[in-house]
């Protein structure tokens, strides 16, 4: 756990010396830049000890540097994911190949996500790691990579650009297929983030969990090959870890909502951005991503493998944290605020290292060649 805490104040004390660091876009950029490669490498050049999928991924790579052909492998991963691992092998014919390659490609989408959305880099950066984010790029590798590309995604919804929003969603199914629902994000931007929309939302969550087997029965027919995970592990209750991020997500929502209508009512808000071609703010859209994914982590009570679902929206969070807070015009307040959420996080963290570090298995830390 000292490994990684000392990451963090590293990039936390380069944070403090920069001057300037979220207004002038070359000591952004920098920032972003040399982040991102520590935490990259980190990640790249881990042991086979290190994460709880990480050998089976290793196996399947190996698998495919045998073949010449894919005619004759039979996997049960999506063919996106299949394809991804034969590309590498031709830049990267040797084990690590699937960690560098995947950690590359995963890397480089989150912090240009980082570096095009949020209003505080640092901030996304910290949040990125103390929320766990991180530490989930060394284990659902398959998972991480069709997150990266609904970042893409996200971008062509905010800019209404559809046929790209829906390809990329596509994409990303291919190489994780419970990212075709992400599909759903797009009704968000045409709806404000009322009392009746809330309303409905909570209506419709709550006759699924009441209905979960039937509910969770009908969706598993669409996709076959996931038949087997209904009496696996996947779909067991894990109350605490389940209870323990139903609670995180729920104190983000309150605060997100909190800083968002509370702040414009004391006229304490820089901006309200409209997104083009709709009625409704980015406040609103960023309000609506948080509640469903807050909704789909209360499924997760009936079922810990919908934390993956839920967090194909929830990650959005690492940018929206710092943007609500960037709104406020109170100085003092943003300040009190962004302590608070440090503070929070970094608890959280620490909790979870101590108390639950089988959740991921990267500690102690080890490179490839230990």
């Amino acid at each position: 756990m000292a490994f990684y805490n000392c990451i963090i104040f590293i990039l936390l004390f380069f944070a403090t010396i920069l001057p300037d660091l979220n207004k002038i876009k070359k000591i952004r950029f920098f920032y972003v830049f040399i982040s991102g490669l520590i935490l990259f490498l980190i990640v790249a050049l881990r042991s086979d000890k290190i994460g709880n999928d990480t050998i089976p991924y290793l196996r399947f790579y190996e698998n495919i540097l045998r073949l010449e052909s894919l005619k004759h492998l039979n996997s049960r991963f999506e063919p996106g994911f299949v394809y991804f691992n034969k590309i590498l092998c031709f830049f990267l014919p040797f084990k690590q190949g699937i960690l560098i390659g995947s950690s590359f490609f995963i890397f480089f989408s989150y912090f240009y996500f980082i570096y095009k959305e949020s209003k505080s880099v640092w901030l996304s950066i910290y949040l990125f790691i103390t929320l766990r984010y991180f530490y989930s790029t060394m284990n659902t590798i398959r998972h991480d990579l069709a997150v990266s590309i609904l970042f893409f995604a996200y971008i062509f919804l905010v800019e209404k650009k559809t046929v790209k929003f829906v390809l990329s969603v596509l994409l990303a199914s291919s190489f994780h297929s419970i990212a075709i629902f992400f599909l759903f994000a797009y009704p968000l931007i045409y709806l404000k983030f009322n009392r009746f929309n809330i309303g409905i939302t909570l209506a419709i969550f709550l006759f699924v969990y009441i209905n979960f087997t039937n509910s969770i029965e009908f969706v598993i027919s669409f996709f076959g090959k996931y038949d087997g995970y209904l009496a696996s592990v996947y779909f067991r209750e894990n109350l605490l870890a389940s209870f323990f991020i139903l609670g995180i997500n729920i104190s983000i929502l309150v605060f997100m909502f909190y800083v968002i209508k509370f702040s414009v009512k004391k006229n304490n808000i820089t901006y309200l951005k409209q997104l083009s071609n709709s009625k409704i703010t980015e406040s609103d859209l960023m309000l609506n991503i948080t509640f469903i994914g807050t909704m789909i982590s209360f499924l997760a009570l009936k079922a810990n493998i919908l934390g993956r679902l839920s967090s194909l929206f929830i990650t959005f969070i690492i940018v929206y944290i710092p943007n609500c807070l960037f709104m406020l015009k109170n100085s003092r307040e943003r300040l009190i605020y962004t302590f608070a959420i440090m503070i929070a996080t970094f608890t959280y963290h620490t909790i979870i290292f101590i108390f639950r570090p089988e959740w991921n298995y990267v500690i102690p830390y080890r490179f490839f060649w230990e």
